[in-house]
């Protein structure tokens, strides 16, 4: 008779995260699990020795605290990015990992090469891509603030109205309509061709 496996995946253990199960076993038959550690170093773990938590993370405790920034924001925000892409659990899984962004060979396991190519994060700010929907990489990250990103999204949006296909910064250049005012129709329900082809509408007082 086949034992239940019970599915480990988005736990944690220790400092390992489980992502998915692997496609092979052990020699002895046992299921392995790819994880990740939060120094970000990945491998195959058995289910046994993450339940019994005779292993906690990849070893890299022997050489614990060389950076001393396990705790900061800025390692926050890239064990954040981590869990969007690759944790099938996390919350916002569905808008990142779910839709194909990635991250780049340099960041995923390597928190050093991450904080060297982005340096700490500033207060106020988080990290952002610039272009939504391409991946974490060096040249497509940046630290921003809430209204920096709210801008972005709104300049990155794609609309498609009578046939075509553009950003909402390129419809509000050829309808001459504030980019801000096409996004909050949008967002709203409007129909992308009422939104690009109503008038701004200013308020008028009685003085």
């Amino acid at each position: 008779m086949s034992r239940t496996v019970i599915d480990l995946t988005g736990l944690r253990f220790s400092k390992w995260m489980v992502i998915d199960k692997n496609a092979i076993r052990s020699k002895h038959g046992e299921v392995l699990w790819n994880c990740v550690c939060d120094c970000g170093n990945t491998s195959k773990v058995k289910a046994a020795n993450l339940i019994r938590n005779t292993s906690k993370s990849c070893g890299c405790e022997q050489h614990a605290h060389t950076h001393n920034m396990t705790g900061t924001k800025t390692f926050k925000s890239w064990d954040s990015m981590k869990q969007r892409c690759l944790n099938s659990k996390a919350p916002d899984f569905c808008r990142y990992g779910g839709r194909g962004i990635s991250i780049c060979n340099r960041w995923i396991n390597s928190f050093d090469n991450f904080l060297s190519d982005m340096g700490l994060r500033p207060e106020g700010k988080t990290l952002d891509r610039i272009d939504v929907n391409g991946n974490y990489t060096p040249e497509n990250c940046r630290w921003a603030t809430k209204q920096e990103q709210e801008q972005n999204k709104r300049q990155t949006l794609k609309v498609t109205a009578f046939g075509e296909t553009k950003s909402v910064h390129e419809w509000s250049s050829q309808y001459n309509i504030s980019a801000r005012i096409i996004y909050e129709r949008i967002k709203v329900g409007w129909e992308p061709e009422r939104a690009l082809v109503t008038p701004n509408r200013k308020r008028k007082f009685n003085l």
